[in-house]
């Protein structure tokens, strides 16, 4: 059983992202330790507990599995221009929505025309592709020492 002191803290600690040191400013510890103190708290079984069936329910909540992620992280990571736009004589061309395959259209960041001098410029981004493959690495390389995945 958590204390008043303790639910602040595990409250906070959720609502801010996992910043030891604001949560517990947040539940009335001292600035001076609360770094120091922060650490201690979640070694407190109690408070373990508490963070992780918090997590749980929000992860069956929301629908998100490792297979989601991984996946996700699998199409951003995996895009192919050419699947998106095309080019040539006349410039950079978007190709219609209708022709871009979803997982393609998925790792679309940001779509802009700029009128210049010579024209309109299309700029087309994507999720960063090698940001992508590392996070997708991390996860394979999870799995695999896990005896999960070859």
């Amino acid at each position: 059983m958590l204390n008043q002191r303790q639910q602040r803290f595990v409250s906070a600690y959720l609502e801010n992202g996992g910043n030891v040191y604001q949560a517990c400013i947040a539940a009335g510890y001292s600035t001076n330790y609360a770094k120091a103190r922060g650490h201690e708290l979640l070694e407190n079984v109690g408070i373990k507990q508490a963070i992780d069936q918090f997590n749980q329910q929000l992860m069956e909540r929301t629908k998100v599995t490792i297979e989601r992620v991984v996946a996700e992280i699998a199409r951003l990571a995996f895009t192919d221009i050419t699947q998106v736009v095309s080019w040539g004589n006349e410039g950079l061309k978007l190709k219609p929505s209708s022709e871009i395959p979803a997982d393609h259209r998925a790792a679309i960041t940001e779509i802009t025309e700029t009128p210049g001098k010579y024209g309109t410029r299309l700029t087309v981004k994507l999720y960063n592709k090698q940001t992508s493959l590392d996070q997708l690495m991390k996860h394979w390389k999870r799995l695999r020492d896990a005896g999960r995945c070859n």
